[in-house]
């Protein structure tokens, strides 16, 4: 998450959409360079809601960024069943193995 704090897009994100009070940018990156830690201080906190509620808002109100989010939350969503699938092969495998093998000695 480094990388992404020195970014300059992220500079541009905040200053321009993403931080309500551009007097506290420094809040808002230390939020975002551990947003699960963010979470749970309550000084960061409300910095993390209001960027998710920047974030939300945009994303909803715009059609085409919205049919982008889809998209990509299809695509992973396929990559994740594809990669269980390919995990759990091997398991349903060996117990069909095991079952003929059962049954055979019967």
């Amino acid at each position: 998450m480094d990388l992404l704090l020195e970014d300059s897009r992220i500079d541009y994100a905040l200053k321009f959409g993403l931080a309500a009070n551009k007097n506290r940018l420094s809040y808002y990156k230390k939020a975002l360079a551990d947003p699960r830690k963010a979470v749970g201080d309550p000084v960061l906190r409300p910095y993390v809601a209001e960027m998710l509620d920047a974030l939300s808002r945009m994303v909803f109100t715009d059609p085409a960024m919205w049919a982008r989010m889809k998209t990509i939350l299809t695509r992973k969503s396929l990559h994740e069943e594809i990669e269980y699938e390919q995990e759990e092969a091997p398991k349903t495998l060996d117990t069909l193995r095991r079952v003929l093998r059962e049954r055979t000695n019967d």
